[in-house]
């Protein structure tokens, strides 16, 4: 055999045993990520803290703008009595005269 035959040979394609993979990963020691549940926590709690502060404007806001209709709605019905009254009273010392 020449130089070519025997690098050919021993180049050739022949497919991996069966256990292949299973034997591989046993073999390798398995990565431990310790840090990875506090960045989880951080990237959570970084996304859901601006959300809730937002969410609570966002209530207060609406509180605030029923609490300013609700005065409003008052003071028209406080304005409307106030109006009838004065006319009452009117009327009354007009026709005490």
């Amino acid at each position: 055999m020449n130089l070519e035959d025997e690098l050919r040979s021993a180049l050739k394609r022949e497919s991996a045993p069966p256990n292949f993979k299973a034997k591989v990963l046993a073999r390798v020691p398995q990565a431990r990520r310790p840090w990875l549940p506090p960045i989880a926590a951080g990237i959570a709690l970084a996304v859901l803290i601006p959300l809730g502060a937002s969410e609570y404007h966002r209530r207060e806001q609406a509180r605030a703008i029923k609490a300013r209709d609700d005065l409003a709605t008052a003071l028209r019905i406080t304005q409307s009595k106030l109006q009838r009254t004065r006319e009452r009273i009117q009327r009354s010392t007009r026709h005490a005269l």
